[in-house]
């Protein structure tokens, strides 16, 4: 499969893909649309779930490292998830209406071109909400910005997903929670499933910082989490990779799938990190900047959803 990827991108539309966007959105609009409508559906989920993640410059998420533009490349950002795609390394994605429509144009593109599909059978997820905006005074205000559950389901994506952030003592977090409900409530009337990533947050010197590593926090988000909305049917947790996870794995009985911890060292130890979770009964886990921004993202993705399926595959 690595050698199919790098067939793909070494075609001329992945090569500069900026400028075969810009060609086909101006000419063919509506071509992600069409594409949407030809892709081959998936069948039955796998398990474990494998995930990338396109949704981070949406929220002004381009720093990594010290590198304030770090993923604002967005040629480079998706030859990397076009890579990783095509691999077989990953089972889906998650990403904004830009993004994935980038996706679905690239992939007509590279069909036409008699090369294999990288989203036939892929788990494609629509993030809904990006409105809390790094760094500005509303960053606690996760409301919708981004798919409907109805733009969603008309493009043919298999599940949507949504960010809540708690901060206890910001009055704005309420509009965020009445947010979470009507997001909740629409993906249930269109029966699409919900990847639902959760996040306590205190403010600190240098802006909102996650606490979830903190004993107990993870655990009572959880029972929030779980119990909200119509109906807790084809929901899916997305929490954090710490010492709380397998408290919190005992607070609920929804699939969780694992994001990474930040700001890991570059290098072997990112596998390292993503074996841990093997250890405990999760759903699936996230591809993370930490592997999307190495100089070899593909191989390393690869190794990651190596570890996983074999270990799916002796406890089978």
């Amino acid at each position: 499969m690595e050698a199919h990827s790098s067939r793909i991108l070494k075609q001329t539309a992945l090569v500069n893909p900026l400028v075969s966007l810009r060609t086909m959105r101006s000419s063919h609009p509506y071509r992600a649309w069409e594409r949407a409508r030809e892709r081959r559906q998936p069948g039955t989920w796998p398990q474990p779930l494998l995930l990338a993640a396109g949704d981070h410059p949406a929220r002004m998420l381009t720093a990594w490292r010290g590198d304030s533009t770090a993923l604002a490349d967005r040629g480079r950002y998706l030859r990397t998830l076009v890579g990783i795609l095509a691999s077989g390394a990953v089972d889906g994605v998650e990403a904004t209406p830009d993004v994935m429509e980038d996706l679905l144009v690239l992939d007509s593109i590279i069909v036409r071109s008699d090369c294999p599909s990288f989203l036939d059978d892929k788990v494609l997820i629509g993030t809904m909400n990006r409105s809390g905006l790094r760094g500005t005074c509303f960053e606690m205000v996760d409301e919708d910005s981004a798919f409907t559950a109805h733009s969603a389901k008309a493009l043919g994506l298999n599940a949507v997903k949504w960010m809540w952030r708690l901060a206890p003592e910001e009055i704005l977090t309420v509009q965020s929670q009445r947010a979470l409900r009507k997001g909740l409530v629409s993906a249930h009337e269109t029966s699409l499933p919900v990847m639902l990533e959760i996040d306590w947050v205190e403010r600190h010197q240098d802006g909102w910082t996650s606490v979830m590593d903190e004993p107990g926090r993870m655990v009572e988000l959880v029972g929030v989490a779980s119990g909200w909305g119509p109906s807790s049917c084809h929901r899916y947790l997305e929490l954090p990779a710490n010492e709380q996870l397998e408290a919190a794995l005992n607070a609920t009985s929804l699939p969780v799938v694992v994001l990474p911890p930040e700001q890991r060292k570059p290098g072997p130890c990112v596998v390292n990190d993503y074996q841990r979770a093997l250890e405990l009964p999760v759903a699936g886990q996230l591809i993370g900047r930490d592997i999307m921004l190495s100089e070899e993202p593909v191989a390393i993705a690869q190794k990651v959803a190596q570890a996983w399926r074999r270990v799916t595959s002796n406890d089978g």
